[in-house]
């Protein structure tokens, strides 16, 4: 299936610069940084779910493309309160929980995307 190659690459290319983005962050000082690190964190979650929309398309309504969408909307939502919360108590719990929504976003995609690429081969053969 070649389109499912552009979600898929997006969404890994987003991570990782969001991954190298959220370490400078996380550390205190890459503060300038944090506008592109939101907006990689969108463009991530929208690739997310274009997979999912495909993966539907393809394979119907489960667990894995409602997750898809519960984890982006929560990653999304927890992305941009964060700093909101936890102000003056541990706030490395909420950077942690975004850290791991952003883990199970790039599982669930690179699950869907596999499978997506298996459901094309079988079909070819």
């Amino acid at each position: 299936m070649a389109n499912i190659r552009l979600p898929s690459m997006l969404m890994r290319i987003t991570w990782l610069v969001n991954i190298l983005l959220g370490i400078g962050l996380w550390t205190g000082k890459f503060d300038a940084v944090k506008e592109v690190h939101i907006t990689f964190g969108v463009a991530m979650v929208i690739a997310l779910w274009w997979i999912t929309t495909l993966h539907v398309r393809s394979q119907g309504w489960g667990a894995l493309p409602i997750l898809a969408i519960l984890d982006g909307l929560a990653l999304y939502l927890l992305g941009i309160t964060q700093e909101s919360l936890l102000t003056t108590g541990p706030h490395w719990i909420v950077q942690i929980l975004h850290l791991t929504l952003a883990l199970v976003a790039i599982a669930l995609g690179e699950i869907m995307t596999a499978r997506l690429t298996r459901a094309a081969g079988s079909r070819a053969a």
